[in-house]
């Protein structure tokens, strides 16, 4: 196996760490954020997960952002749809004026509240939506952000595939990329 591009990846992560701190900044008052996260898994035990977020919000306070999440999964079995509204707070930015750019990673804390629908061969359900996620934001610039996030969602009805049938709830381990601006 070659790992030189293993290798070559963590590098330029590992040399964008320092050089993001410089520009950390994209989650004060005013700012835009849109972005997502694109999930595909050709191991499932129904064939083939393909999970797709798409998310964006404004940022009402320094830290503080609202908005919405579109979401849908689909594993060749079943179909889940979301919609939602998203609020995130960034733990770092409560620390005071002294910790006002310190760090190129930003931890958050966030909710999900709105709407699902699941639907498989045999049943369709829609569902009230409740979801917390914990997450980490690696700014590589001002501008772009690599978004680690933990999710979890629980429903009203049963909407969420898991094998051959729907479930109440999920958990979600997601990965994408958001722009600031």
């Amino acid at each position: 196996m070659n790992r030189t591009i293993p290798a070559a990846l963590a590098a330029i992560l590992l040399s964008a760490l320092p050089a993001s701190a410089e520009f950390y900044g994209g989650t004060e008052r005013d700012a835009i954020a849109v972005g997502g996260s694109l999930f595909f898994d050709t191991g499932t035990a129904n064939g083939q997960d393909l999970s797709l977020e798409l998310h964006g919000g404004y940022y009402v306070l320094d830290g503080f952002l609202i908005g919405g999440s579109l979401a849908t999964r689909n594993d060749d079995v079943a179909d889940t749809y979301e919609l939602a509204l998203l609020g995130q707070y960034h733990v770092l930015n409560a620390f005071g004026p002294e910790f006002d750019r310190p760090w190129g990673v930003s931890p958050y804390v966030g909710f999900r509240v709105g709407y699902a629908r699941g639907k498989d061969i045999a049943e369709s359900h829609d569902a009230a939506l409740a979801g917390l996620r914990v997450g980490l934001d690696l700014f590589l610039t001002e501008n772009v952000v690599l978004d680690f996030a933990f999710d979890l969602s629980a429903c009203s009805a049963n909407v969420y595939p898991d094998d051959n049938k729907l479930e109440k709830s999920d958990f979600a381990l997601r990965a994408g990329l958001d722009f600031h601006f």
